[in-house]
Order: C-alpha cells, then structure tokens, then sequence
C-alpha cells in the first residue's frame, strides 16, 4: 500500500481516480458478511443431515510483487 501510495502522487497528483484501500481485509465487515452468506447459501445445496459434515476449505492467494 506504501507503493501504491508513492505512485499515485507521482502519475495522479490531481487524485482524479478515486481509491479505496482496505487495509485488514479477513476482519472487513463487508468481506465476513459476503463470506457468510456465500457459505450459507453453498450449504443449503446439500440434505439438511449432512450440513454439520461439510468441509470448508479456504485458501487465499496474494499478488506477487514486482
């Protein structure tokens, strides 16, 4: 976020583009609250019994610097 910062003084001194930047994305209330309706939403395909058993995997990636 530093990077993006120093760029963007140097190719948008005028702020023409506007940014947002979340900074603690896994705690952001808009990802958790999209995350959970996702799972729910995934759950309700499988029989009510087997709910309690489903598996959840997660797995996130960064970018790579360059």
């Amino acid at each position: 976020m530093n990077e993006l910062s120093r760029r963007l003084k140097e190719l948008d001194p005028e702020r023409s583009i506007e940014w947002s930047l979340i900074d603690r994305w896994p705690t952001h209330p808009g990802l958790v609250k999209a995350f959970s309706h996702l799972i729910t939403e995934k759950l309700q395909t499988y029989p009510e019994q087997d709910r309690s058993r489903v598996m959840l995997l997660f797995s996130a990636h960064s970018l790579p610097m360059v």
